[in-house]
C-alpha cells in the first residue's frame, strides 16, 4: 500500500450529490453513517477518500486529482 498524507477527507454520495462528509486524521480506521430511503425510492451511494496521491505531480494532476480511491455505486431499491 502507498503512503498517503496523514488528513484525508471522506465524502458519501447520494444519488450523485454530496450526502455527508469527514476529515479524518490519525489511527481512524473507519467511517459509519446510516440513511433510511423512503419506501420505493431508488437510491445510489458512492464513496471518495481524497488526499493527497503519492504520485509524481503530472501523473497526480492529469489522471488522479486529489482523489485517492472511488468505490462502485451501491444500489437501492432497483
Amino acid at each position: 500500500m502507498k503512503r498517503v498524507e496523514k488528513n484525508l477527507a471522506v465524502g458519501v454520495f447520494k444519488n450523485g450529490r454530496l450526502f455527508r462528509a469527514w476529515i479524518l486524521g490519525g489511527p481512524t480506521k473507519e467511517v459509519v453513517f446510516s440513511d433510511k430511503p423512503k419506501p420505493g425510492q431508488k437510491t445510489y451511494y458512492r464513496v471518495e477518500l481524497i488526499g493527497k496521491p503519492n504520485l509524481p505531480f503530472l501523473k497526480r494532476l492529469l489522471l488522479y486529482g486529489r482523489v485517492i480511491s472511488m468505490s462502485n455505486p451501491i444500489y437501492f431499491g432497483y
